[in-house]
């Protein structure tokens, strides 16, 4: 039996407490996805697996997000091919 892929567009149409809930998840896998990446450079590691245990701990300690959705921040964060932006 063939594995089939299907891709589907939707459209959302949050209420306005959905779209703030929303908004505010996507900006704690970002945050969460850029101190990844900050952990990587600058202790050069870029494995999935050693950065989940290095910064995992961190993470979930300090968010309120799903232990999902940080566990896919650290992927993007190790798939980062460049620096983070410095701060200010």
């Amino acid at each position: 039996m063939r594995n089939v892929k299907v891709v589907v567009q939707v459209k959302l149409l949050p209420t306005p407490a959905q779209a703030a809930a929303l908004a505010a998840t996507l900006r704690g896998c970002n945050m969460a996805a850029d101190r990844v990446s900050v952990v990587a450079f600058e202790r050069k590691v870029f494995s999935r697996n050693d950065l989940h245990k290095l910064v995992y701990p961190e993470l979930r300690a300090a968010s309120r997000t799903r232990s999902n959705l940080l566990t896919g921040s650290v992927s993007i964060g190790a798939s980062s091919t460049t620096p983070p932006p410095a701060t200010a």
